[in-house]
């Protein structure tokens, strides 16, 4: 009996070792695919061209408000505008307040390292799960790689093959909070279905860094598309810049990505590896993106 408990849990590793190096073989030969397809990307300067882009959006009624615990949720459709900004803000803060705290945690454990990226995790006792935290230095000094990240988001398509559409919803304050929204491709030749995120992005800077938190947020008359999944982000997740400590040219960059993808038929540690994959690529495209902008400048 043992030794038929021992066969099938190995069996039963094995296959889920396979089903991982299957999926990401897909999801490689599907990258390379389509960025193949990418044609040049466009500079993007920080005038009033760009200011005009991100316009905040007429503020919309909402529907009625649900827990105002809740760190994701719907702004009070009785609420004035001023109170639905407030709303946003108080959510972002909160939000924002989790990733430092995720950020500056002292259990963080590297085990891997990908083309300059490293990658840690530790067990997170609130989501019971094991949480990630992706790490690389970017040639670029702070001020102006954050400042061509947070402004060119729209322009994510162009340089980023795993994003169908971006765009910003709301500005709520500029440089600070804002509503947004993107939907991606399917992953995978289709085993994991696209999915879309309506996310509150919230930036809160302290000495030489810049903590943007990325969460989950709603917003009125936008469900998720046919064939189209909603993607949940739990708060604490988003993205670090910091100014090198050995070389003030340079930004230290962390993302921490707190994503559900909810997919029934996938454990959460294949589907853990395929989120890393996603994040290892997008860091990568991000890096060759801001090494052409700078080309320009």
């Amino acid at each position: 009996m043992q030794t038929a408990a021992v066969r099938s849990g190995a069996l039963g590793g094995n296959f889920a070792l396979a089903t991982i190096v299957f999926l990401q073989d897909l999801i490689f030969m599907e990258s390379v695919c389509r960025d193949e397809e990418k044609g040049e990307w466009e500079f993007c300067p920080l005038d009033d061209t760009l200011k005009s882009q991100v316009s905040p959006s007429p503020i919309t009624p909402f529907p009625p408000t649900q827990s105002r615990n809740q760190i994701s949720r719907t702004i009070s459709f009785e609420a004035d505008p001023r109170s639905q900004l407030r709303d946003y803000s108080d959510d972002g803060e909160a939000a924002v307040e989790k990733l430092v705290n995720n950020i500056h945690r002292d259990d963080w454990i590297q085990f891997e390292d990908y083309d300059g990226i490293a990658v840690h995790s530790r067990y997170d006792s609130e989501s019971k799960r094991e949480i990630y935290k992706l790490q690389t230095v970017l040639d670029f000094d702070l001020e102006w790689a954050f400042r061509q990240t947070w402004h060119t988001v729209n322009d994510s398509p162009k340089w980023d093959s795993d994003v169908l559409s971006s765009n910003i919803l709301l500005d709520v304050s500029e440089m600070k909070c804002r509503v947004f929204h993107a939907v991606t491709r399917p992953r995978a030749f289709g085993v994991v279905s696209s999915r879309d995120f309506v996310s509150l992005e919230y930036v809160k800077r302290v000495g030489e860094t810049y903590y943007w938190s990325v969460s989950s947020t709603t917003w009125p008359d936008l469900p998720p598309g046919r064939d189209v999944v909603r993607a949940h982000l739990n708060p604490g997740g988003g993205v670090v810049f910091s100014r090198h400590e050995e070389d003030e040219g340079k930004t230290l960059y962390r993302l921490i990505p707190m994503m559900e993808f909810n997919v029934p038929f996938l454990p959460r540690g294949i589907m853990d590896r395929l989120l890393l994959a996603r994040q290892r690529d997008f860091i990568v495209r991000l890096r060759d993106r801001l090494s052409f902008l700078h080309s320009l400048s």
